[in-house]
Order: structure tokens, then C-alpha cells, then sequence
């Protein structure tokens, strides 16, 4: 090996738990935390809109981008609004982080993590949204996700038009 020591700056709890997974490997184990993750209070307008669609029917699409996105979405959003929404979740890290908080039925992608391995799924399963809402970190992946909702938008859209 090429090195023997690793520095792992994670937060501190998960930086415990990637030394213990690594622990057999020939390396010293640093663990520097530098950094934390905080929730962002959702905002009040959007949290607002969110519930006014799911009052209106059909339930929008909730698309998940990270574990720690249902983490902290979990702590804000009512359960009565999430468990009236259709979710999906980018990976399959993020659905099993919905499924353990009793959100069962989660689309995800057959195979792959991106949310173009979710975009594919998302056109091969019958929706009931006709609108979609990305839930993820400020700046994070919502700009990669933008294609799953046009794409759930422009079908509802399509099957009205017909």
C-alpha cells in the first residue's frame, strides 16, 4: 500500500462508524471531524405551497436526493403530508432511510444512484402526481434532479391532454 495512515474528516459519529467498517485494513486511522451537517429551516412559503398541493389531488411526488436529506426532511415535514405523497428516492440508501421511518412504498431506480437511473424508473411506473417537489440540501443535487420533474409534470400534463 502506498500509504498507511487515513484521515477520515466526516462528522464525528459517522467518522466512528467508517473507521469500525475499516478497521481491518493495514492503516492508522485519523479521525478529524471538519465538519457537521444542520438542518435549514424549510422555508415557510414553499412548506405552504407543499401542503396545498397535497391538499389538492393528486398528491404531488416527494423525490428524495440523499439519506440525509430524508433525515432532515423528517424532522420538518408533518407525517400526514408525507405519508399522503408519492416519494422516490435517488438511491437505494435513501429509500431504505424512508422505509425505516414507515414511508414503505418508495419508488427507486431498478439498478443505478443517479437520478437519471430514477428518471428512467419514473417513466416506466404509473404516477398518480402531477407534480413533483425535490427535497435535498441547499445547492446540492436538486439541479441534477430538475429532469424528474419536468419529466412527471409533462406526462400529467400529456395524459390530460388526452
Amino acid at each position: 500500500m502506498l500509504f498507511d495512515l487515513l484521515l477520515i474528516t466526516r462528522p464525528l459519529a459517522e467518522a466512528q462508524q467508517l473507521a469500525l467498517q475499516l478497521a481491518d485494513l493495514p492503516l492508522k486511522m485519523v479521525i478529524q471531524p471538519a465538519h457537521e451537517f444542520k438542518a435549514a429551516t424549510i422555508n415557510s412559503v414553499k412548506l405552504e405551497r407543499l401542503q396545498q398541493s397535497v391538499t389538492a389531488k393528486p398528491s404531488p411526488l416527494l423525490v428524495f436526493t440523499s439519506p440525509r436529506a430524508v433525515q432532515f426532511a423528517l424532522l420538518q415535514l408533518p407525517a400526514e403530508l408525507l405519508a399522503a405523497c408519492q416519494l422516490a428516492a435517488i438511491g437505494p440508501a435513501s429509500a431504505v432511510a424512508l422505509q425505516a421511518a414507515g414511508l414503505e412504498s418508495v419508488i427507486q431506480a431498478s439498478s443505478g444512484y443517479t437520478s437519471e437511473d430514477l428518471l428512467q424508473r419514473l417513466d416506466e411506473t404509473p404516477l398518480k402526481a402531477d407534480k413533483a417537489w425535490i427535497v435535498a440540501a441547499a445547492g446540492g443535487r436538486s439541479s441534477r434532479v430538475e429532469a424528474a420533474v419536468l419529466a412527471v409534470e409533462a406526462r400529467a400534463a400529456a395524459a390530460a391532454a388526452r
